[in-house]
């Protein structure tokens, strides 16, 4: 796998090439600034600081600097610095103002490729683009992150006949190893008994391809539980009732009974607006926006707020759903079969 730990540096003020990020409300005065020899190239290349992705190196004697446009300067997202991590020449960049931030795992992701099926190359590889930041606290986060977004690639783009059961275990196993992770498989007449749909959608596979549950379990049995943290500080509970983690299709009925749910989980603002009971998601964004504009979640950037929203939370007498969660996909897609 790509070694992005050393793709993402901290800055130690070594030599690296300057970005400047423009956006169209500050490419005028950025541009102003600039040398005669800098405006007449950025002319010729007819660059706006509009189109975005598009970038202009800027001679400095041995060395260049890099003009681009993004869509807002002042908040990079995820991959406003991609286009330029795949694009530039090998060496070590710096932004000019502001740090990385969310833009720093598009330079990791873009110098990422799937090359399991590529012939062998006469061309030279291009080497590294470092990002140096003065974020090191951050460099771990984002290269885990990338780490985990290039293993779910590479699976994706594995054609489906090298991509069976057998070698997705495999890949889990991998991932086991190298965490310290337990893998448990179940398979054969023990998933028939205990887990018989998983069973029955494979049971027409050769044997090599059989069905299987696979379970990774990481993390130490011994760090200290929810009940036994409250514990130790002695926090007054109250009302709140502690219960131990339940099957699935049991916490959905649990949910179905409550008067409102707290969650920070981007799943159950799903299972909350398919059941049309209120949802605070005590976070400031969500994965899941539909369940906002046409659901029923609402987000909590005050937890403090909460007994109150809580308090006055009610069931509408008509479910709010996004249009197809009604529980009936599965008759529509009989339906869509049997028409065609």
């Amino acid at each position: 796998m790509t070694d992005f730990a050393s793709l993402l540096v901290p800055d130690r003020g070594q030599k690296a090439h300057l970005i400047h990020l423009v956006d169209k409300g500050s490419f005028e005065a950025w541009a102003k600034g600039r040398s005669p020899e800098d405006r007449a190239l950025i002319e010729a290349h007819r660059f706006d600081g509009k189109t975005g992705f598009a970038f202009v190196l800027l001679p400095r004697g041995n060395g260049f600097e890099v003009v681009s446009a993004v869509k807002n300067a002042a908040e990079l997202s995820p991959w406003c610095l991609a286009k330029l991590a795949e694009s530039l020449p090998e060496g070590t960049y710096r932004l000019v103002s502001g740090e990385p931030g969310k833009a720093a795992l598009g330079w990791l992701l873009a110098q990422h490729r799937f090359d399991a099926y590529r012939s062998k190359s006469d061309e030279a590889e291009r080497g590294p683009r470092v990002l140096v930041t003065a974020e090191p606290a951050k460099i771990e986060e984002t290269v885990r992150l990338a780490e985990a977004t290039a293993l779910v690639r590479d699976l994706v783009n594995t054609p489906a006949a090298d991509l069976g059961p057998a070698e997705i275990e495999q890949a889990v196993r991998d991932q086991a190893a190298r965490l310290g992770a337990k893998v448990q498989v179940t398979s054969g007449e023990a998933l028939a008994e205990g887990y018989p749909l998983i069973a029955a959608v494979g049971a027409a596979a050769t044997e090599e391809r059989a069905p299987r549950l696979v379970e990774l379990e990481w993390g130490d049995p011994s760090h200290p539980r929810t009940r036994a943290r409250i514990a130790d500080f002695g926090l007054p509970m109250g009302g709140v009732d502690l219960i131990d983690s339940l099957p699935y299709y049991d916490m959905v009925d649990v949910m179905r009974g409550a008067h409102a749910v707290i969650t920070d989980s981007g799943g159950l603002q799903e299972e909350t607006t398919a059941l049309g009971v209120p949802c605070f998601t005590v976070r400031d964004n969500t994965e899941r926006p539909i369940t906002i504009t046409e659901g029923t979640n609402q987000l909590v950037l005050d937890p403090s707020t909460l007994p109150g929203l809580v308090a006055a939370a009610q069931r509408s007498a008509t479910v709010r759903r996004p249009e197809g969660w009604d529980g009936r996909a599965g008759e529509r897609i009989i339906e869509a079969l049997r028409t065609k």
